[in-house]
């Protein structure tokens, strides 16, 4: 899909005014906590584009027929089986469910340390805050 499943468009910016936001001279520290905090979008948008990428894999692996079973025909009736029957398939498979998952995961727990680095009670921003998982 790649930037065709993102919305956007040209912006012309002529004759156009500008006001300042924030203290003078801090915009590239602000520029940063923004860019911070779009990291975990633009890494959702991957993943999600990641789950559909193996979706389609899948339905497309049972859909497509092309040699036999090696463990004898799964369907003697059709000319061949589905390709999701061979092992390298379902390898391919595998591994790809897993970066996708792994990846999720990932973008889960990056947006908890998000959360509790905001409201953890010690009050520092930006302090890494110990979390007890077993709680």
């Amino acid at each position: 899909m790649g930037i065709h499943g993102n919305a956007t468009c040209v912006m012309n910016y002529d004759g156009a005014v500008g006001y300042l936001i924030g203290e003078e001279h801090k915009g590239l520290r602000t520029m940063f906590i923004m860019m911070n905090a779009a990291r975990l979008g633009v890494a959702a948008q991957g993943i999600s584009q990641a789950e559909v990428a193996y979706q389609n894999a899948v339905a497309y692996c049972k859909d497509r027929v092309q040699g036999r079973s090696l463990r004898g025909a799964k369907f003697p009736d059709k000319p061949a089986d589905p390709i999701i029957v061979h092992p390298d398939i379902r390898r391919m498979l595998m591994t790809a469910r897993v970066f996708k998952d792994g990846a999720r995961a990932l973008a889960c727990w990056a947006g908890l340390m998000v959360d509790v680095t905001r409201k953890h009670p010690t009050g520092r921003r930006g302090a890494r805050p110990r979390i007890c998982w077993a709680c």
